[in-house]
């Protein structure tokens, strides 16, 4: 009986748990269960995330997938045949096949002439422009005490472009080089650093290379014609004292014309001391131009009339010790009439002439410079009229220079039908180079020559046969030589 008893009460709790759970299955009586079985004082309380869990659905909400639509593939439209033309060779395949030509490549520069660099620091060196097929390079040439050639290298400062280079000055204290170019009618002035090639314009506000340079003068100032917009104060076609180390300004009080407004100086250049300039200013009087040679301090002072001609005044130019000025003359006004070489007194304004027959008076190119000790003038002369092409004008001359003591001319060289432009001198006055350039019977200019003379006859030769033609030369000492 007993046995019986405890059978029944075994089954009556089996019956009771599993009526309890699935009364709590059936009526979502969950969390009752879990409060039940926590009572437990082993069993940890619920976390608030696990009874937001016994809430909900732990899926959440179910969102029904997005349809997929197949993309339809594009159907090619078929190109109509164009049928061949009347006459096609039977058998050729049409349309026919066309093989595309390999891309030309992107035409190179030649390789330089010479390497790039600079000679050493201890000889002198004689800047020319080569022509290098058609490319111009600025070249140095590095010099014995002899005037002969040791080295020569191309300098690194750009490209020269179209442009031909018509002036080359070297700063008083030796470190720069004020560069002028002549392009398309315009005129560019670029200084470089010696040491470097680095080149740069010389107005900084407004920014512009645009102008013609006048000169050097002490302390690193040098005179600056703008062509372009002129700079705040200044009138156009006015000159400027520019500080090469600051780019401060200040203009000179030239003659100014009333009605316009703009400067009616020209050639105007520094004395070797900076304390003068001179200048020349053009008059009309009853239908005759009059061409008047003033000098003037820095400060616009002391103003003097030292000469006065009927006709034109070109290559205005001091002697080195600044007791003279040398000026080119035309009695008829016009660039292909030939003009004179005239040496003027500072002191005492007397005027004597030197020589005549001088080229195209008023082009750079041709005119007469000083040697270093103010005793010589080189020059060139007329053989025969000019010859014309369809782009320049080339003279058939010769090199010389004149004792401007004693009066006598030596002649430097001796061709025929060849072209002789910028004779420059030697550092030490023994030497004078200049460009030569045969005077063609055809359009075709050929490169030109560079060439080295003694002044007392003793050596004449060439240092180059690739000078491009029109582009001036100069001849520095030695870097370690000057202050």
């Amino acid at each position: 009986m007993k046995h019986k008893t405890k059978s029944f009460s075994i089954l009556l709790g089996l019956l009771l748990i599993t009526a309890i759970t699935v009364l709590a299955l059936s009526s979502g009586a969950l969390t009752s269960v879990a409060r039940f079985f926590s009572f437990s004082p082993l069993a940890p309380p619920s976390s608030p995330t696990a009874l937001r869990g016994l809430q909900s659905s732990p899926l959440g909400t179910p969102v029904p997938l997005p349809q997929w639509t197949a993309t339809p593939i594009p159907v090619a439209t078929a190109i109509p045949t164009v049928p061949p033309p009347p006459g096609y060779p039977t058998g050729v395949p049409w349309p026919p096949q066309v093989t595309p030509e390999p891309p030309q490549p992107t035409p190179l520069r030649p390789p330089s002439l010479a390497p790039l660099g600079f000679p050493p620091d201890d000889v002198e060196s004689l800047y020319y422009v080569a022509d290098n097929v058609g490319y111009p390079e600025l070249h140095a040439v590095g010099m014995d005490a002899q005037g002969r050639k040791q080295s020569e290298f191309v300098v690194i400062n750009g490209t020269l472009g179209r442009t031909r280079l018509t002036g080359l000055h070297l700063s008083p204290s030796g470190s720069y080089l004020a560069l002028e170019f002549l392009g398309d009618g315009y005129g560019e002035v670029n200084i470089m650093e010696r040491s470097s090639g680095q080149t740069w314009c010389p107005l900084r506000e407004p920014a512009s290379c645009w102008g013609g340079f006048r000169g050097w003068m002490p302390d690193n100032q040098f005179l600056f014609q703008s062509f372009d917009v002129p700079p705040e104060g200044v009138v156009p076609m006015g000159v400027i004292i520019l500080d090469l180390t600051t780019g401060q300004y200040r203009p000179l009080d030239l003659p100014i014309e009333p009605e316009w407004g703009y400067s009616l100086a020209h050639g105007v250049s520094p004395s070797p001391d900076g304390a003068r300039l001179v200048y020349s200013v053009v008059v009309v009087e009853d239908g005759e131009e009059i061409t008047e040679v003033w000098t003037m301090q820095m400060d616009g002072q002391d103003k003097r009339l030292i000469h006065s001609v009927r006709g034109g005044v070109s290559c205005l130019s001091w002697s080195p010790n600044g007791s003279q000025i040398l000026y080119v003359y035309q009695s008829i006004s016009g660039q292909f009439f030939p003009g004179e070489l005239h040496l003027l007194n500072i002191d005492d304004s007397s005027d004597r002439l030197l020589a005549t027959d001088l080229p195209m008076p008023g082009e750079s190119r041709y005119c007469p410079v000083w040697s270093p000790d103010d005793r010589y003038i080189a020059f060139v002369q007329l053989d025969s009229h000019p010859t014309f092409h369809p782009t320049l004008a080339l003279v058939p001359g010769n090199a010389y220079f004149v004792d401007t003591v004693t009066g006598r001319v030596v002649k430097l060289s001796s061709f025929e039908n060849r072209d002789v432009t910028y004779p420059i001198w030697s550092p030490d006055g023994r030497f004078v180079a200049f460009v030569s350039i045969t005077i063609p019977s055809g359009e075709q200019i050929l490169p030109g020559e560079l060439w080295v003379v003694s002044t007392d006859g003793g050596q004449r030769y060439t240092l180059s046969g690739t000078v491009r033609w029109g582009n001036a030369l100069t001849w520095l000492p030695p870097v370690s030589s000057e202050e």
